[in-house]
């Protein structure tokens, strides 16, 4: 049996989604397989930037996340019905 360590995410934005290694997590807190091998970390929450990094799950640890900035707007698109293109 390979003992687990938890991941508690510090400063988690009401909504936001961890992914851990690939999977969801539906709290603040992450349990994961004790290793040495790095783990990618996604926080995702709609409307803002990602948060990526990585983490070695060697020991229990809290990990105090930056403030998610928002999402940039998307670019405009063309216009319809531009004066002089018709």
């Amino acid at each position: 049996v390979q003992a687990l360590v938890r991941i508690r995410f510090v400063g988690l934005r009401a909504g936001a989604q961890p992914f851990v290694g690939g999977v969801r997590y539906y709290s603040q807190e992450a349990y994961v397989p004790r290793g040495r091998e790095p783990l990618s970390v996604r926080i995702l929450a709609e409307g803002f930037q990602p948060i990526e990094f990585e983490l070695v799950p060697e020991r229990d640890q809290d990990v105090a996340l930056p403030v998610m900035l928002p999402a940039p707007a998307p670019a405009p698109g063309p216009a319809a019905g531009r004066p002089g293109t018709g």
